[in-house]
């Protein structure tokens, strides 16, 4: 009878050792989750950084046209016009009449 028990406290034994190397196995995953999560974080922090410090923050364009622009839209008025085009409210696109 004693054989029994041996059988089943080393069968108890083994299991136990399983589970805590299972245990250590999933706090070890973890850990990297947390590792490979730190240094996406950090990429996409110093990416936001860079974004920002190339951008400069601001629109070099005005809102206004410059006079080559201004005499680029008054020549396609005109060529508008002239084949039969209205002009929209935009002034910037043409259609057929």
């Amino acid at each position: 009878m004693s054989s029994r028990q041996q059988e089943k406290e080393r069968r108890r034994q083994e299991r136990l050792a399983a589970e805590k190397e299972a245990e250590a196995a999933a706090a070890r995953k973890r850990r990297m989750g947390y590792v490979v999560g730190g240094v996406l974080a950090g990429a996409a922090i110093a990416a936001v950084a860079i974004a920002v410090a190339a951008g400069g923050g601001g629109s070099k364009t005005s809102s206004k046209p410059t006079a080559s622009q201004q005499k680029l839209d008054a020549a396609l008025q005109t060529k508008a016009a002239a084949a039969g085009c209205r002009s929209s409210r935009t002034g910037r696109r043409f259609m057929r009449a």
